[in-house]
């Protein structure tokens, strides 16, 4: 239950509507002279296609989420759908959500009555990444994901399942 928990609460990081967009970096040099050392090769990835380090990006709030989840007790794994009702508050290429060993199979966006179709990141631990190739505009936008997910025999938390009496 943990994996769908998790993915629940996707956007719960996210501030007050109205809120101040994050600053944008300083434009020219650095004012680090030790910034050029770097060993770090640059990444080819815009900064929004960047996962977050610790907490969400601020330019999404979730106002209501729809999930529905599919459990068979005989089956290894598990499926669902969840609509998650946004507050844009910014112009954003990329939504970032919390999620744990899930397979995101499909994204889309619900913008001004237009389907946009998303394309999911490569997903870094705890974390998946929704991209479009316009910026969702701020204002009301709908998410909808696919995803699916296994279900545990030896961990308790996620999603997971134990043997009673001969039977899972």
């Amino acid at each position: 239950m943990r994996s769908a928990a998790v993915l629940l609460l996707a956007l719960g990081c996210a501030t007050e509507r109205g809120a101040p967009a994050p600053p944008a970096p300083p434009a020219g040099p650095s004012p680090n002279p030790t910034a050029a050392a770097s060993t770090t090769a640059p990444s080819g990835e815009a900064p929004q296609a960047q996962p977050p380090s610790l907490r969400l990006p601020v330019t999404v709030r979730p106002v209501r989420y729809r999930p529905t989840l599919t459990i068979v007790p005989d089956q290894d794994g598990f499926s669902g759908t969840i609509e998650i009702d946004l507050d844009v508050l910014a112009p954003t290429p990329v939504v970032w959500l919390n999620a744990e060993e899930l397979s995101i199979s499909g994204a889309e966006a619900t913008v001004r009555g237009a389907t946009v179709p998303g394309r999911v990141l490569a997903q870094p631990k705890d974390f998946v990444g929704i991209a479009f190739d316009n910026a969702l505009p701020p204002g009301d936008a709908a998410l909808r994901l696919t995803y699916s997910g296994r279900i545990s025999r030896r961990d308790s938390s996620g999603i997971f399942r134990t043997e009673e009496g001969g039977r899972w």
